[in-house]
């Protein structure tokens, strides 16, 4: 029994072993091919000989504490995310952690961070409406984003884009030769869009009312307080 147990883990090592070198591998190249880099650049630059870069690159052997740092130095990742233990490329512990925590992108985060500063809007929109942005804003548009999130009709929005791509998957495998079915799935896609539309009109109709509420008890949270200077 003991002797089963000792081959099963072994066993079970030797293939966990196995798929943290083939992920490594499919990343290392994904890296290089997106930076455009050699080989033998990446070794000069690195200190990792050229020959094991390639064997890293073909699975065939798996990194070194030492060279798996040095890699993941060169192209400013984590070592986790060269092993495939995260998707997040990011060394910054505090986004690691935000997107661990809610799911989210890195680069979701990022664009939620530009949304507390007007100013770093200004390089995504045109330069006619950026120079105008403030002028127009009354609002935070971070505050917009809590807005919609703390919105029920987020969440409806959520679930009727899911039951919208369920109902494009179901039309797009159907076989073309069956007229039938396919413009049954056709007029089912077509509803399906119908309540998506409403469930985009609900959720920001709701997260205007919501602002709107917000402003009003901000209005009246700073007249009682200057009523009150005034008394005293």
């Amino acid at each position: 029994m003991k002797e089963e147990e000792t081959k099963k883990r072994k066993y079970e090592k030797a293939e966990k072993k196995k798929q943290i070198t083939s992920e490594f591998a499919t990343r290392l190249m994904d890296l290089i091919y997106d930076s455009k880099e050699s080989i033998s650049y990446l070794a000069d630059k690195t200190g990792v000989a050229s020959g094991a870069l390639s064997k890293y690159q073909n699975s065939i052997n798996e990194p070194s504490i030492s060279n798996l740092v040095l890699i993941a130095n060169h192209f400013n990742v984590s070592t986790d995310y060269l092993l495939g233990l995260t998707n997040v490329k990011t060394r910054d512990i505090d986004i690691q952690a935000i997107c661990k925590k809610t799911g989210l992108s890195e680069k979701s985060i990022a664009l939620i961070t530009i949304l507390n500063s007007v100013d770093s809007l200004n390089p995504l929109l045109e330069k006619d409406s950026a120079k105008s942005l403030k002028a127009v804003l009354e609002l935070e548009p971070v505050k917009i984003l809590n807005a919609m999130l703390e919105s029920d009709d987020f969440f409806r929005l959520i679930y009727g884009i899911e039951r919208l791509n369920l109902k494009y998957k179901a039309l797009r495998d159907v076989p073309l030769s069956d007229d039938e079915i396919e413009e049954d799935n056709e007029s089912v896609f077509s509803f399906a869009l119908y309540n998506l539309h409403e469930d985009i009109k609900n959720l920001i109709i709701s997260v205007v009312k919501l602002l709107y509420e917000e402003n009003k008890r901000e209005e009246i949270f700073l007249s009682d307080d200057k009523n009150k200077k005034e008394g005293s």
